[in-house]
């Protein structure tokens, strides 16, 4: 995910120089201007504000960080992952340790998965299976 959402440009978003405004980087990823406004106050988004009026403004860099914790939120991920994903991308500029991270949680929830459906349960490989399919044929359609 971080791959395909961090690697390209941010479709849908006509970012020009001076940013764009919360309503635009609100539609364009799907979610109410609340929801950003409430990411804000959370840390996980830093837009600017226009001198004279305060409206909000998204760089290019922060409606890629807005898209980021909206494609997050979907999957279900906690607000202290997202929180440390954005940290390291803001650091870094590089998505590398977040995928190596990913790909640990990732082979960790197999292993309970797994486990569970060894238990008698069933439901959690099944789900996993699921999900990877459904992962592996997203990324094939980018």
């Amino acid at each position: 995910m971080i791959r395909v959402v961090y690697g390209r440009p941010v479709t849908g978003l006509q970012v020009g120089r001076g940013g764009m405004r919360i309503g635009e980087v609100a539609d364009a990823i799907g979610v109410q201007t609340p929801v950003l406004r409430l990411w804000e106050v959370r840390g996980l988004l830093r837009p600017t504000r226009e001198k004279g009026t305060g409206y909000r403004r998204y760089s290019a860099f922060e409606a890629r960080m807005a898209r980021i914790v909206a494609l997050s939120r979907r999957g279900h991920h906690p607000f202290s992952t997202i929180e440390s994903v954005l940290a390291e991308l803001r650091t870094t500029g590089s998505p590398e340790r977040v995928r190596a991270e990913l790909a640990g949680r990732e082979r960790a929830l197999h292993l309970r998965s797994r486990s569970r459906s060894r238990s008698g349960s069933g439901s959690g490989l099944e789900g996993s299976a699921a999900l990877h399919a459904y992962l592996q044929r997203f990324t094939k359609t980018l």
